[in-house]
């Protein structure tokens, strides 16, 4: 596969992990990780992926999560933010002075969605 995949893909430890959480492994692109070198392919139809050998590469559009509190963007430098707006999450009520965010940076999207994925489930959000 090309390299610039990668950058568009979650990498394979977020994707074990999201794996192990239990998410759905419904994706285009898998990894094979029960192997010296860990490689990605393309899901072909009439393969059966063992899911001890076998995980979700997630896509940015496969993670994508759209909800009330929310956000996404990008910094000047290219590094991608995931914000989480706990005042969504939470029955308390949050003042001003509260520290109600929870940020997800990195410099792939996927990993980055992947990451605030991780944290919702992890804290019973979703």
């Amino acid at each position: 596969m090309k390299s610039n995949l990668n950058w568009q893909l979650v990498n394979l430890e977020l994707s074990k992990k999201l794996c192990e959480l239990g998410v759905s492994q419904k994706s285009v692109f898998w990894w094979c990780w029960d192997v010296e070198v860990p490689y990605l392919i393309k899901e072909e139809e009439g393969i059966t992926l063992n899911s001890n050998m076998y995980c979700s590469a997630f896509s940015v559009a496969e993670l994508g999560i759209r909800s009330k509190g929310i956000t996404y963007g990008t910094y000047e430098d290219g590094i991608h933010w995931a914000r989480l707006d706990m005042s969504f999450y939470s029955d308390r009520r949050w003042s001003e002075n509260d520290t109600a965010l929870e940020i997800f940076k990195d410099k792939n999207e996927a990993n980055c969605r992947a990451k605030l994925r991780i944290y919702l489930i992890e804290n019973s959000l979703i």
